[in-house]
């Protein structure tokens, strides 16, 4: 997009988000009971979430536009900041101060706001976020593009999320406990993909706009190579964690089983990401919709029915979910952007 066009999409996302602020808090401040008896939380507690919500959209605006603009130093050191700063402050309140898990609350709303602020004044420098009038066609277009995209953001909590819950159920919160820490160590392939692919998306946007037989060809090598990459990183986490577990983690030796289907998992779903970028540029996530949602719906049911005969079989089933998106993911990929037959 241009210039222009990235304004009209940040105030149609500023908008929007002002809009889903105020609705939401009212619909918190008439439901009071009805949502902490739900939650389980006080209303101050849901507002706080609500804020920290909202502060982080300005915040991500921030850093996707530093990502297009293709300034990885300033990327990484602005969310590095955020991070280190969230930590430091979570120590001091729930450490020093005694304030439980209210001091992580706190911490992360604090930050958030300064990050806010700093975006706000970082937007508003580079005449990125202006007051003007909504542009109608586009907030159509950015409706459809990004509707679709919410369920397709809630099957990833229904793969992971309600597993938690089955587990508890029928096996107990020790297995829950088991299945979280091997969670820790796919979750290393997990965050290498997604640090990859903040970079590698633009890279792909980029060469589409170009496209040609020689691009096609530079972005498939490039494709061969993150899979090996992916798979040599996975091969490491696993052989680390096999050997260091039983040393450094010797109450946690019962979860090493989870760790193969785990990281096999993990990196399918680095896989995942060298090709969804295609169905955002040609903007089918109606289609990436269609295709989470299912294997997450088959995802819950596989789970409910296995994982009373073991915790083992919830990691499996997580395993197949992640392998069946991938390989419908890339399939669709295929039929908007033909990539292997050169």
């Amino acid at each position: 997009r241009t210039r222009d066009e990235l304004k009209d999409v940040i105030n149609i996302i500023s908008t929007i988000s002002l809009f889903t602020l105020a609705i939401v808090s009212l619909l918190f401040l008439i439901g009071n009971r009805i949502f902490t008896d739900l939650f389980g939380f006080s209303s101050i507690f849901q507002i706080l979430a609500l804020l920290i919500c909202f502060f982080q959209v300005f915040n991500f605006l921030n850093l996707e536009i530093w990502r297009l603009e293709e300034k990885p130093i300033k990327y990484g050191v602005y969310s590095f900041g955020i991070a280190l700063l969230n930590f430091l402050l979570s120590m001091l309140l729930i450490v020093s101060l005694k304030m439980d898990w209210t001091g992580r609350v706190y911490a992360q709303t604090t930050i958030t706001f300064l990050f806010f602020l700093i975006s706000i004044v970082f937007l508003v420098h580079r005449k990125y976020l202006v007051v003007k009038k909504v542009n109608i066609p586009l907030l159509k277009e950015t409706l459809s593009f990004g509707i679709p995209l919410i369920p397709h953001q809630i099957s990833g909590w229904i793969r992971q999320g309600i597993d938690r819950y089955i587990i508890n159920f029928f096996v107990g919160s020790y297995a829950v406990g088991l299945l979280s820490f091997a969670f820790n160590f796919a979750n290393i392939i997990h965050i290498i993909g997604r640090a990859f692919n903040a970079s590698n998306s633009v890279f792909i946007y980029k060469n589409l706009r170009n496209d040609n037989v020689q691009i096609r060809k530079k972005i498939l090598r490039q494709t061969y190579f993150m899979c090996l990459l992916f798979m040599l990183v996975t091969i490491l986490v696993l052989v680390s964690s096999y050997i260091l577990i039983p040393y450094i983690f010797p109450k946690y030796i019962w979860s090493i089983p989870f760790l193969f289907p785990l990281c096999i998992g993990a990196f399918f779903q680095c896989v995942y990401y060298l090709f969804v970028n295609y169905l955002f540029y040609f903007k089918k996530t109606k289609g990436l919709m269609s295709i989470t949602i299912s294997v997450s719906i088959l995802h819950f049911l596989l789970s409910f029915i296995f994982t009373r005969y073991g915790t083992l079989y919830t990691a499996y089933i997580t395993l197949f979910s992640n392998f069946a998106i991938c390989v419908l993911v890339i399939l669709y990929s295929q039929k908007l952007y033909p990539l292997f037959k050169y």
